[in-house]
């Protein structure tokens, strides 16, 4: 497994993050937004069911549409992605979070053309 390691700060702590068990729930923390998830859960799946503007394609890391900037936080992937990556990017699709994470998505943005009128 590749874990993805990105740390902001003075890096001046001794404290090492806490890493997640699957039974735990960690915050994911978006630019306008927090939604809730465990170690196991789909984050490109949280992210869209929550609202969040997120591209995707093949949802296996092949095609990196769904490439996404990290603030901080950690995941892992079971087997490494062959969409490029830079170091501050991760594919939702096919990672795995690993301690709390901060993501710069957005949540949809929908006009009244888009989402009806129920009362008409």
């Amino acid at each position: 497994m590749k874990q993805v390691n990105i740390y902001t700060g003075s890096g001046l702590s001794s404290s090492r993050p806490h890493v997640a068990t699957d039974t735990d729930r960690l915050s994911v923390q978006t630019l306008d937004s927090q939604l809730s998830v465990s170690a196991e859960d789909n984050l490109l799946d949280a992210l869209i069911g929550s609202g969040h503007e997120v591209e995707y394609q093949c949802r296996g890391g092949y095609c990196g549409a769904c490439r996404t900037k990290v603030i901080s936080g950690t995941v892992e992937y079971d087997e490494p992605p062959l969409a490029h990556l830079d170091s501050d990017e991760i594919l939702p699709c096919c990672c795995k979070v690993k301690e709390p994470l901060k993501l710069s998505v957005s949540l949809r943005e929908i006009n009244e053309t888009q989402q009806g009128n129920l009362f008409e």
